[in-house]
């Protein structure tokens, strides 16, 4: 495959998400939510709580689809590995490190005061699990690409 087409895929794959995370978020969350509070009256305090962390911590996963797209873009370049997309894994990991920190930390805030059910918080920490697979995932591409870009840049310089 060539590398502009390549680009382009990952181009429509991280608009899809986009997408589907904002759905996610705006609708298909608020209208379960909305059906928890109906049928659970005694959760009806936590649903602007938890919608309000919700939409905070989706923030830094649209940060990071826009380092993604600044990846997809070098890509499409033919400049997949250099300093500079080393550094935007490096900033995926520290997004989803924090992201990660934030969620976990919400949750415990969340579940103490009462407004979260122990299911709600153990699946909570499904999602920290999978964060903490991205900041791996993150920092090793990261690592690999630093090494991959100073190899280029010393083929480069042989003659």
């Amino acid at each position: 495959m060539k590398p502009k087409t390549m680009a382009l895929w990952l181009f429509a794959v991280i608009i899809g998400i986009g997408f589907c995370g904002t759905a996610v978020l705006f609708y298909v969350i608020p209208s379960l939510a909305s059906s928890v509070c109906r049928e659970f009256p005694e959760f009806a305090n936590a649903f602007w709580p938890w919608m309000i962390f919700l939409w905070i911590s989706a923030l830094p996963c649209y940060a990071v689809l826009c380092c993604g797209g600044a990846i997809a873009a070098a890509i499409g370049k033919e400049n997949a590995f250099s300093h500079q997309n080393a550094r935007r894994l490096l900033t995926i990991a520290h997004l989803a490190a924090a992201d990660t920190v934030f969620f976990f930390a919400g949750n415990v805030v969340l579940f103490l005061l009462s407004m979260s059910h122990p299911s709600v918080f153990l699946a909570a920490m499904g999602i920290c699990f999978a964060g903490i697979c991205v900041i791996i995932v993150a920092r090793t591409l990261a690592y690999f690409t630093q090494k991959a870009a100073v190899l280029h840049e010393d083929a480069a310089l042989t003659i």
